[in-house]
């Protein structure tokens, strides 16, 4: 286990390197819009007394990530036998069903969030038994499982540059736990429980230490290692039908279909992927198991994702509007420590002028008005304009600045075009269309979560022809949201069903 120790750490440090600059900056925007705006050199170089946070580009965050919740992304998959589509309507009916459960609902919402603010999230599916009676009779169905921080703790493999990493061979995901479920977690699978801490992925430029969490790290590293699989190719002439089965499955059920009609035409050993997850904590391997599936089986979430001199660089809402953030912050501080350091309106009178009067100015009554001294002790006349102490008054530069950072956030965050910007002859119906809330933003974040649904949709078919592997009675969603019981087959989920 040592040499493969190595070897994964290896590949974990050459990615780690590959994608590190993208990691700080994302936990740097996840600082600044999770914890505090006054994150940098910012907070030093004002001297306000009230350093307030008006923030702007999180209720924009949230209207997203409710759009992105609210809009239906319909996955379907097909089959390659055109006389026979029972099962990729099976299969669209299990995906339907799986994505109603709290857990899926969540695992969206966090990747969401994620992408939003830092540029990248994930989430990743999972098997689990189906109830105690699913456990008896080893009947596993698929869930999805949040990854929090996945911008920071799922390092990808720095040889993939597709965007949904389906060139990826290897991933390794940084997962915490509190001193207590680790040592659950450790009693459960059989691991020591005085361990080292796997790298920790948090960064070193944050200052508050109550961020600062007493945590154990462990690695999930999950990996495709290759492997020689016979395929049995049967036919069945009358109906017209093809069938291309495992070797376990044909052992299973080779007999009874042979029976039925099918014929084996050919047998062929190809090289497949089989998904391994093993777990690390930096120094040796504590354990590893086989993954249901021919593919790595988490899905990536990417806001603006490219590359630059051979880095992969990703980054979301927050980055490119964090400095108009600052000075509207700073802006709004400042007209706000005036406010609270500025006197209230006060007239400015000679003694004489009240002098035996004063009682008119404490009193809190509202008065219809007050008394002046006409004349002095001497019986000299008083001037009787009065002046008045003024209010703190906003600089014109401040407001222009207040204006500015608003419409420039505005502009950054949703796309949209301002009056005074639009020349020649534009119709409404354009800038309506261009206005439209999150209009040009919300296009290229819908076309990133269909692309990561549907790499989702190639996991689950994977996983779903290996747990489905025997006769079983099942709960589908039809596309009208109608719960359905139906009958499993054992051969239904063939290796023909695509996506």
């Amino acid at each position: 286990m040592l040499k493969k120790n190595k070897e994964i750490m290896d590949k974990f440090y050459e990615d780690w390197s590959f994608s590190f600059e993208s990691r700080e900056a994302s936990q740097r925007d996840a600082f600044f819009e999770r914890v505090n705006n006054w994150d940098d050199q910012l907070a030093g170089f004002t001297a306000f007394r009230f350093r307030g946070q008006f923030d702007e580009i999180k209720p924009q965050v949230k209207r997203m990530i409710t759009e992105m919740l609210e809009t239906n992304i319909d996955v379907s998959f097909k089959s390659s036998n055109k006389k026979d589509e029972s099962s990729a309507k099976i299969l669209d009916g299990l995906y339907r069903y799986s994505m109603t459960d709290n857990a899926s609902i969540e695992a969206k919402s966090v990747a969401a969030r994620d992408m939003l603010e830092t540029g990248a999230g994930a989430w990743r599916l999972v098997t689990e038994y189906d109830g105690i009676e699913g456990e008896i009779e080893n009947n596993q169905i698929i869930k999805r499982e949040k990854i929090d921080e996945a911008f920071a703790r799922v390092i990808w493999d720095s040889a993939a540059v597709k965007v949904d990493k389906a060139d990826a061979r290897h991933c390794t995901v940084i997962t915490p736990f509190t001193h207590r479920s680790y040592i659950a977690f450790a009693k459960d699978r059989g691991y020591d429980e005085n361990i080292p801490s796997f790298q920790e992925p948090g960064s070193s430029y944050l200052v508050f230490p109550w961020l600062f969490k007493d945590l154990v790290y462990v690695g999930e590293h999950y990996v495709l290692e290759k492997k020689k699989e016979k395929f049995h190719i049967l036919e069945n002439p009358d109906l017209n039908d093809r069938l291309i089965l495992t070797e376990e499955k044909y052992k299973d059920e080779g007999a009874l279909l042979e029976m039925s009609g099918y014929a084996l035409r050919e047998i062929k050993k190809i090289e497949i992927d089989e998904c391994w997850k093993y777990y690390l904590n930096g120094q040796e391997i504590l354990g590893k198991e086989k993954i249901p599936s021919r593919l790595i089986p988490i899905v990536p979430l990417y806001c603006s994702h490219t590359f630059y001199r051979g880095g992969e660089l990703y980054e979301g809402m927050v980055r490119p509007a964090k400095d108009q953030q600052r000075l509207y912050n700073m802006s709004m501080s400042f007209c706000a420590d005036a406010v609270g350091q500025s006197n209230l309106s006060k007239p400015i009178f000679f003694a004489e002028q009240i002098q035996g009067l004063e009682h008119f100015y404490q009193n809190e009554r509202d008065l219809p008005y007050v008394l002046l001294n006409r004349v002095t002790s001497d019986g000299e006349p008083m001037e009787k304009d009065v002046q008045y102490m003024q209010h703190a008054q906003i600089p014109p530069a401040t407001q222009f600045l207040l204006d500015a950072m608003r419409t420039s956030m505005r502009e950054s965050l949703m796309g949209g075009m301002r009056p005074a910007d639009m020349q020649g002859n534009i119709s409404a119906t354009t800038v309506d269309k261009v206005n439209a809330p999150g209009d040009t933003g919300s296009t290229l974040y819908m076309h990133n979560l269909a692309a990561s649904l549907r790499r989702e949709g190639e996991i689950f078919m994977s996983m779903s022809k290996i747990i489905y592997d025997v006769e079983r009675d099942i709960t589908i969603l039809s596309k009208t949201n109608t719960e359905q019981a139906v009958t499993l087959n054992t051969i239904i989920l063939d290796e023909e069903t695509t996506y």
